[in-house]
């Protein structure tokens, strides 16, 4: 069978839309999170434990390296460490957060400091992992995290449905006012 070029171009669009749409697809339904630490063991371990929870687990040795990534790629949950070569960890979670304020950030650190505490919450950490950690431990903040971050996505989507009613409503009346004027 000849297809003529109007049929190409539209099986072509139709090929072109499923890949957009399978790829959209997965992006939606992937829990996707970035480690960030400079011991390689910790990275390899959280990402075998993390992979085998179903999330796509991505491993950066630095703070600089994680800004690039997280500008680039969109995940769910951030992972890392407190102390990093380049950048502590209250300087990577306010840019972090300025690029992706939704993101949920789990701060993982040695030394217990209320002060960094409550300053790493103050900047919108979710969560606190002290090393050593227990693999459960780690799960369930990073389970958490997700929860939270797919909680403020529902809250942001109801909120704004809830405006487009409340708008319609206002113009509605409105428009009741002017008629009866």
């Amino acid at each position: 069978m000849c297809l003529n070029p109007i049929h190409r171009i539209r099986i072509t669009a139709i090929n072109l839309n499923l890949k957009s749409f399978s790829r959209m697809a997965h992006q939606q339904f992937t829990k996707r999170v970035l480690v960030v630490d400079d011991e390689e063991s910790i990275l390899s371990l959280l990402d075998e434990v993390l992979t085998e929870e179903g999330y796509q687990v991505e491993g950066i040795a630095d703070g600089l390296d994680a800004l690039e990534k997280v500008k680039d790629n969109s995940f769910d949950v951030m992972l890392f460490d407190h102390r990093l070569p380049q950048m502590n960890g209250i300087e990577l979670l306010r840019t972090v957060k300025r690029i992706n304020p939704d993101i949920s950030v789990i701060i993982m650190t040695g030394e217990v400091n209320l002060h960094s505490v409550i300053e790493s919450i103050r900047n919108g950490a979710c969560d606190f992992i002290i090393k050593p950690f227990d693999l459960d431990e780690a799960i369930a903040a990073v389970n958490r995290g997700w929860a939270k971050k797919n909680e403020l996505k529902t809250n942001n989507k109801d909120s704004s449905k809830d405006f487009r009613k409340r708008s319609v409503i206002f113009k509605s009346f409105d428009k009741s006012r002017k008629s009866q004027r």
